[in-house]
């Protein structure tokens, strides 16, 4: 009896400490692949930004993940790994002045060129952006996105 109860025992602190990968929504091979083009801007020697958000709570305050690259063929290509499978936001700015920030007018609007990861255009009627008007559902391991900037 006390050599079952002890092959139980060990089986059972084994199967506790042991990572099951198969099991978990593992996100170590995920991808992310975000292409932001630049249409119709007669500059072509800024650095486009990326500012990846996660929920409405980070929307315009601190992105989950913030990258630069610089402008090459009126483009920059961005390749994010380990994202867990869910909805998030990209929002995409071409940062003429390479000041590595999203310039505003003084009445708080962007004075840079804006893109979304989703349809979203700006206008009186738009309303402001927000989590939900921005969102794509990342769901696949490797996923390719395409920003335009305009």
């Amino acid at each position: 009896m006390k050599t079952k109860f002890y092959k139980f025992f060990l089986i059972a602190v084994f199967l506790s400490t042991y990572n099951f990968d198969l099991f978990s929504n593992s996100n170590k091979e995920n991808k992310l692949i975000i292409i932001v083009k630049l249409q119709n801007l007669k500059q072509n020697n800024g650095q486009i930004g990326i500012n990846v958000f996660r929920n409405d709570a980070e929307m315009f305050q601190k992105p989950y993940i913030s990258e630069f690259a610089s402008v090459i063929n009126n483009k920059a290509v961005f390749s994010i790994d380990n994202l867990a499978l869910t909805e998030y936001v990209v929002v995409a700015f071409y940062d003429k002045n390479r000041n590595k920030k999203l310039d505003h007018h003084f009445l708080g609007f962007p004075n840079e060129p804006l893109g979304y990861s989703s349809t979203f255009k700006f206008g009186i009627f738009s309303g402001f952006p927000s989590f939900d008007k921005l969102k794509f559902d990342y769901k696949k391991k490797h996923q390719k996105i395409t920003i335009n900037i305009k």
